[in-house]
């Protein structure tokens, strides 16, 4: 069962070392295909995380633990605005376009998060 993004962290302790404020969160789930090339999505995942990290100020990447049949989640937080140019990067084109011929299926959830005072809220776009 896939827990809602909001229940399947403790944010306050993640969003600690992390300012108040607006914040734009990208959660990537899927399953593999049984012929999926689980070195080049690794490769292609990695390439997109360093290229937001570095272009686009997104600030926490987070790649599940693959098993038998899936990378379960990807999270990938970033300052609301310029985090959803992500997309039209050479390097998230990339990992689109090599690496979907590889998963059965998969899901892009987009959050604004707003952090204030320890609390934290979750807005689904």
């Amino acid at each position: 069962m896939l827990l809602p993004i909001e229940a399947g962290f403790n944010w306050v302790e993640c969003f600690a070392a992390i300012e108040a404020g607006e914040w734009y969160l990208v959660v990537f789930r899927s399953r593999y295909c049984p012929d999926a090339d689980e070195a080049l999505l690794t490769q292609l995942d990695n390439a997109a995380a360093e290229d937001a990290r570095i272009t686009l100020g997104f600030h926490h990447y987070f790649i599940g633990t693959p098993n038998d049949w899936s990378r379960p989640l990807i999270l990938l937080v970033g300052q609301s605005g310029v985090a959803k140019q992500g997309a039209s990067h050479a390097a998230h084109r990339s990992a689109m376009e090599f690496g979907i011929q590889f998963y059965e299926y998969y899901t892009l959830e987009r959050y604004s998060v707003q952090r204030s005072s320890g609390n934290i809220s979750f807005l689904r776009l």
